[in-house]
């Protein structure tokens, strides 16, 4: 055995997961319902008529497991618009039926053995009209004097908001645009929305 700089060892290849299929030496890409109670890694074959929950953490990327998970999103999406639809007509029909005048906050209704049905009922309040209105019923009401002033202020509030519009307009190149931008940041918290899908149709062809 000849001695001398150790020979440096070739970066291993990430493993692949298999398909837990009896008998099937494919890669997995999805994660598919088992009657088991405990998800599977399939490949794309065994995952056809299969409730697929996921995909393989890792997998390669492949355009059949990539449609077959579109297809199981679209189906959950359908799913949650149409259940979604049906429990808010069923709670209405609830309320209505169980509370036919119910009174603005927590209504309850003894269902017996020690069970309460609990109706919250909301009414949402929102000003009309636009900025010059508002501003035109305050002047009225501090028209009343200092009384009318105080309760004014206390009814109607104005909450700082922000303009994401105006605020990619600030070009940095400009002093007063830079400074503007940096004090804001400091008061500025920006976090990750939820993801949004959308598959859209191609346009049809001329004729």
């Amino acid at each position: 055995m000849a001695w001398g700089t150790p020979a440096t060892a070739e970066p291993s290849a990430p493993s692949v997961a298999m398909c837990d299929a009896p008998n099937c030496n494919n890669v997995a890409f999805l994660r598919i319902e088992t009657p088991f109670n405990e998800p599977a890694n399939s490949c794309c074959e065994h995952a056809e008529g299969c409730t697929i929950v996921g995909a393989v953490e890792g997998a390669p990327f492949n355009e059949v497991a990539r449609d077959m998970l579109l297809k199981r999103w679209e189906a959950a999406k359908a799913t949650l618009e149409a259940a979604k639809n049906s429990e808010m007509e069923i709670r209405k029909a609830v309320g209505a039926y169980v509370f036919p005048t119910p009174k603005e906050g927590v209504n309850n209704h003894d269902l017996g053995g020690g069970y309460m049905l609990k109706l919250g009922h909301k009414l949402n309040y929102k000003l009309r009209g636009d900025v010059e209105a508002i501003e035109a019923v305050e002047d009225k009401c501090e028209a009343l004097g200092n009384e009318g002033k105080f309760l004014v202020e206390r009814i109607i509030v104005w909450k700082a908001d922000f303009s994401k519009s105006e605020y990619n307009k600030l070009d940095a190149s400009l002093p007063t645009h830079s400074a503007v931008k940096k004090l804001v940041d400091e008061i500025l918290e920006i976090t990750p929305g939820s993801p949004s899908l959308e598959i859209k149709e191609p346009k049809a062809a001329l004729r």
